[in-house]
């Protein structure tokens, strides 16, 4: 993890800090799209990660299960939440699931903590509302080193080829990058063109790849 090994949450909140204290409660909601798929069981069996990004949450149903997942191996595992948690362009023009807004702003972030909350995993995820490029900056600027990246954020070229330059450059030796949504054409063109069409492999519509120095 680096930075003296401090947890991400610490780090962020400081050590007293609870993003979840005083939530007002929801109901559970599970809502997700290939949340549980085989690729997550088979790298996080392999790395036993101790430290997760996510990029690109939605409701928390991929964090979810990539938590319970790495307990079994790295019961303090810690899983960082990285969304802005508005929603994107699909969902504010209605051609995806549509969102529950207050006061005109989605209820995404209150949802999410909820549903961390409802499974008792607050212990293991931090959330972290921000967008993908000013996440990055701050893991930089502490010298943070995931084990594990997950990218599921924009669905354009040029946002997917920037995460996957950006967040690769965090990872060490034997560090995994995975991504989401390895059918659409966006995201097959940034993935090979980053990567090399020979550089990393897919399962289920998720891409693998693993960092060699």
């Amino acid at each position: 993890m680096s930075a003296e090994s401090k947890k991400v949450s610490h780090l962020l909140y400081g050590p007293s800090y609870d993003p979840y204290r005083d939530l007002e409660p929801l109901s559970f909601n599970g809502h997700g799209w290939a949340s549980e798929g085989a690729a997550f069981a088979e790298v996080i069996n392999r790395i036993k990660p101790k430290l997760i990004v996510e990029v690109g949450v939605w409701m928390g149903a991929s964090v979810r299960h990539m938590t319970k997942l790495a307990k079994v191996h790295q019961p303090d595992v810690e899983v960082v939440a990285v969304d802005t948690f508005l929603g994107s362009v699909e969902h504010w023009t209605k051609k995806s699931y549509l969102m529950t807004l207050k006061n005109g702003r989605p209820t995404l972030y209150e949802q999410f903590l909820n549903n961390i909350v409802h499974q008792q995993l607050q212990e293991n995820v931090t959330p972290f509302p921000v967008d993908s490029i000013n996440a990055y900056e701050v893991f930089k600027e502490f010298k943070i080193v995931p084990d594990l990246i997950y990218i599921d954020a924009a669905h354009d070229y040029a946002s997917v080829s920037a995460d996957l330059e950006r967040w690769t450059s965090l990872l060490g030796e034997g560090g995994v990058l995975m991504g989401d949504d390895f059918h659409h054409p966006p995201i097959i063109d940034a993935v090979t063109d980053v990567f090399g069409p020979s550089m990393f492999e897919s399962i289920n519509e998720k891409y693998i790849w693993t960092k060699k120095l």
